[in-house]
């Protein structure tokens, strides 16, 4: 097996590529074709120190996927999954390269663990980097219509935390007991009549 490692500025992991070759003699070796491997994820251990937390760091966490996972910028505003994404491949968060997800990391070692897709690659190429672009394909795709989706985390907002951030339940709640008093009155007055 052939390994290499090319560094690329401005990513703080590498580009792994690597072939497989088969001794067919003393002195020959032969390539394998992976495209056999099509189907199969291997596992490349990447050595890093990391110091966030994992949730951001992994493109399939549910703090790139879920839209009821709830995460506060710097001037206290929710995070949209979308800005979420942009930051991850603009800040370098990531700790794989494309079409590799991100599995476990070992505190221990200091090491991370891609579970990557086997692909060929030549070895000898000027142009060896991550492509950014393809990070993106990375994370699951979530389509939302219209914020739909967004009906699940009810939970969420009637919470006891939901509830005491949620500014607009403050407005609301005397609005609806304004309207049931009012309502409760009409009832009254309507049955005194009868």
């Amino acid at each position: 097996m052939i390994k290499a490692d090319a560094n690329q500025e401005g990513m703080k992991i590498p580009k792994i590529i690597f072939n497989v070759f088969h001794k067919v003699n003393d002195s020959y070796l032969m390539q394998l074709n992976l495209s056999y491997c099509a189907n199969v994820k291997i596992d490349i251990s990447i050595p890093i120190i990391i110091t966030e937390s994992l949730d951001k760091l992994n493109s399939s966490s549910g703090y790139y996927n879920d839209s009821c996972y709830t995460a506060t910028s710097d001037n206290g505003t929710d995070i949209s999954l979308t800005d979420r994404k942009n930051e991850f491949v603009e800040n370098d968060k990531s700790v794989c390269q494309e079409k590799c997800f991100f599995a476990e990391y070992d505190n221990n070692i200091k090491k991370a663990k891609c579970s990557c897709e086997v692909e060929e690659t030549p070895l000898v190429s000027k142009n060896i980097k991550i492509d950014k672009s393809k990070l993106y394909d990375n994370f699951i795709n979530v389509k939302n219509i219209a914020n739909i989706n967004l009906l699940v985390c009810y939970k969420i907002l009637f919470s006891k935390k939901g509830i005491k951030k949620n500014y607009g339940c403050f407005i609301l709640i005397p609005l609806i007991l304004f309207h049931f008093i009012l309502m409760i009155l009409f009832c009254e007055k309507n049955n005194s009549k009868n």
